[in-house]
């Protein structure tokens, strides 16, 4: 009798050690998922969510991905030098027991080379790997940047204009390195013509004096 009681205790234990074991597998759960409408004229945008640790140990994100964009990437937005950046980032850390979240002007899923303009209503798939194995799918929600009394807070205005700014930013960097060639070219253009029209001065100065007797 004794003897099947303590089986009966092993295998219950035993059964214990097995699901806690798999819970670090399942340690990661999101909670709020959305992704920011798309701007005019622009093929990128962000997602943002709260990412739950519910394991022992300390988890981070890895990578993200997205059927519906040819690049994506973690992001944070930080200061750099002064200046608010977005920096890209090999992983985002989730504390044991704790959360991240992803928002506005702080971590970011970065989502870029958009294959269809999204707005408010349409959803997007995206897929979350972490370093402890785990593999989350989601459907998430396209919404507008939110807003108090009709007014975007400074925060999310400026990262939406970080965003814009990187393709306004390369476009204005081509521009500046074409007007430069071309100003140099206008110049070396300019000085040949002085130097040439001096040449043709001397010339003619040359003839017009009189022969020395």
């Amino acid at each position: 009798m004794i003897k099947a009681m303590l089986r009966v205790v092993m295998l219950l234990l035993s059964g214990v050690g097995v699901a806690q074991a798999q819970a670090p597998a399942n340690a990661m759960m999101v909670s709020d998922g959305w992704v920011r409408e798309m701007p005019a004229n622009m093929r990128m945008s962000a997602a943002f969510m709260v990412l739950m640790n519910h394991s022992m140990d300390a988890v981070s994100l890895l990578k993200a991905s997205s059927p519906q964009f040819e690049r994506v990437e973690l992001h944070r937005s930080m200061p750099v030098d002064g200046v608010m950046r977005m920096v890209e980032q090999s992983r985002i850390p989730v504390p044991a027991q704790g959360k991240t979240i992803l928002k506005p002007g702080d971590w970011h899923v970065m989502l870029m080379m958009g294959k269809a303009a999204l707005k408010a209503g349409d959803t997007v798939d995206l897929t979350l790997s972490f370093d402890n194995g785990q593999e989350l799918s989601l459907v998430v929600p396209v919404k507008k940047m939110p807003s108090h009394a009709g007014m975007v807070p400074p925060s999310a205005a400026g990262h939406g204009m970080l965003h814009q700014g990187h393709e306004m930013m390369q476009q204005g960097h081509n521009m500046m390195e074409q007007g430069q060639q071309q100003m140099m070219d206008h110049s070396m253009m300019g000085h040949q013509g002085m130097q040439h029209g001096m040449e043709q001065a001397g010339e003619a100065a040359k003839g017009s004096m009189p022969a020395m007797q």
